[in-house]
């Protein structure tokens, strides 16, 4: 069976290595996918706004769930998946496909 993908997001660099902890993002999500009996088997990790478009590792998850190598994504947070509006559309789409 396909797993899902852990994605990991900060804004900046300096985020990643002094800030937000992207550990604890990752813990998070692992505790989610336990409680909900999901198998997180590909993680991207990412420290790069999400206001722009063109992230090459949110690209890359999308191109796996397009793919069908991936049941979906888990997420820390909304936010760190998209906060521009095609991201948010190409998200939109997947998830009305049931991914």
């Amino acid at each position: 069976m396909k797993g899902y993908i852990g994605y990991i997001r900060v804004s900046t660099v300096k985020q990643g290595t002094k800030g937000v902890s992207l550990q604890e993002h990752r813990d998070a999500i692992l505790r989610y996918a336990e409680r909900n009996q999901l198998n997180v088997t590909t993680w991207l990790e990412e420290m790069e706004t999400a206001a722009k478009r063109g992230r090459p590792v949110f690209n890359q998850a999308l191109k796996i769930l397009r793919g069908g190598k991936a049941q979906g994504i888990i997420l820390h947070k909304l936010d760190r998946g998209a906060r521009n509006l095609r991201d948010w559309a190409a998200i939109g789409e997947l998830s009305d496909q049931g991914i």
